[in-house]
């Protein structure tokens, strides 16, 4: 897998109103995760503690309300590695008036930092006893990992069964397992060992197609103690010490804390170029290209959708 750069180009495909209103408020939208069509979003989560544990759930409802708890909490931006896709336009450009934009993912993670340095759990210096703080308490920009739920699924069976064969056994024969620490067990590397810890990194094969990047903001509350007020003061004012305190907002911030859509600063010069769906009409490029032009940004051509010989002159080679 290519290894991510901050001078990795991505792309995002959106809507003629949402690009004007990015580019004149200078502003990202962040959308919590429970608002995306794919209900599987953060799933993963479900899967890493069903195989380690079971979850502790004691019904699909329970199991559910921990979910959604999950998709509740957390906000993304999503961006894509593919310059030209003909199943990107088709998506995200049902009515082939959109644009895709370009950014880099250094871009993409300063506004994450200095949005995060703004508005995050540091502002727990602000805060009195007593309180109940809601914050921003993590940020995250990494690829999607792509796998076969389904495998998954199977193989959390499979590693749950043997795990019980083994307890019965032991049970049975009233013996314990013994741990030398000088000559411990080897542990086979398994197929799913590399997989990324944040489970809205993780999403099924049968979106692989979008090769995608995410930016992520995890919100989360904080019930604030004197002594967790006088520890967390005592310590310097920096991002690192603030992300060392992250279990202070483990707790699920309330829904109605923040609302379905997160809008954070971006740079000026965010975007580096603009490019019009290439099944736009002439009368609506001409437009568009006009307003762009007032917005300062660069805007260049796609051919996906292109006739061959209309780009190239063959009798040339």
């Amino acid at each position: 897998m290519e290894e991510l750069h901050p001078d990795t180009p991505i792309y995002r495909i959106i809507d003629y109103f949402e690009f004007s209103n990015m580019i004149r408020k200078k502003t990202l939208r962040f959308s919590r995760a429970s608002t995306f069509s794919d209900n599987n979003e953060g799933v993963h989560r479900i899967f890493t503690l069903s195989k380690s544990s079971g979850g502790g759930w004691k019904s699909n409802e329970d199991i559910v309300e921990y979910h959604n708890h999950w998709r509740n909490n957390y906000f993304a931006s999503c961006w894509t590695l593919a310059k030209e896709s003909i199943a990107m336009w088709s998506l995200y450009s049902t009515d082939n008036t959109s644009i895709r934009i370009k950014t880099t993912v250094g871009k993409l993670q300063s506004a994450l930092d200095i949005y995060f340095t703004s508005t995050g759990i540091r502002d727990i210096y602000k805060c009195k006893p007593g309180v109940t703080f809601s914050t921003v308490s993590h940020v995250e920009l990494d690829r999607i990992r792509y796998i076969d739920y389904q495998d998954r699924y199977k193989s959390i069976i499979k590693h749950r069964k043997v795990v019980s064969r083994l307890i019965r056994k032991r049970e049975k024969n009233n013996t314990k397992v013994e741990f030398d620490p000088k000559n411990p067990p080897k542990i086979k590397k398994r197929k799913y060992d590399d997989l990324p810890l944040n489970p809205f990194l993780i999403k099924d094969e049968a979106y692989k197609h979008e090769q995608e990047l995410r930016g992520l903001i995890l919100v989360g509350h904080v019930n604030v103690d004197s002594g967790t007020l006088r520890e967390f003061k005592a310590l310097p004012k920096t991002n690192e010490n603030a992300h060392n305190y992250l279990g202070y907002a483990h707790n699920w911030a309330p829904k109605e804390a923040f609302p379905d859509y997160i809008f954070i600063p971006t740079q000026s010069d965010f975007i580096d170029e603009a490019c019009i769906d290439p099944r736009c009409q002439q009368h609506k490029v001409d437009y568009i290209e006009s307003e762009i032009k007032k917005l300062g940004i660069k805007t260049i051509k796609s051919t996906v959708f292109g006739y061959v010989f209309d780009d190239h002159d063959f009798l040339k080679l």
